[in-house]
């Protein structure tokens, strides 16, 4: 259960949990109803039950403390950009010299 969490009060009941993702930095805020949180931090209900209505990366960070930004920069694979090695660099100059030579030349079957 995340603790560092400062609660606003909200209109019609509800409350704005706001803390620091664990991971980002950056300020992430959850509203839900002031029933569910009393369920979830005082009577110890498991989050799945107390925020039937939340995403499970949004229920995340009410565990954790990590927001969904966060989860994405520890498990998103980026994007990887891979650069050829001397022997594939080697086969594509082939390929182009091949290629090169043929140019003009057709042929039929």
């Amino acid at each position: 259960m995340y603790m560092n969490l400062v609660t606003t009060k909200e209109a019609g009941g509800r409350i704005r949990l706001t803390g620091p993702c664990v991971v980002t930095g950056k300020p992430y805020s959850v509203i839900v109803s002031e029933e569910s949180a009393r369920s979830y931090f005082d009577r110890g209900a498991k989050v799945q039950d107390a925020f039937p209505e939340l995403s499970r990366e949004v229920r995340e960070f009410l565990i954790s403390g990590t927001s969904p930004e966060g989860w994405k920069q520890l498990f998103e694979e980026p994007d990887l950009q891979v650069s050829p090695s001397p022997a594939d660099a080697n086969e594509e100059a082939g390929h182009e010299a091949r290629f090169s030579r043929m140019k003009g030349q057709r042929t039929f079957s």
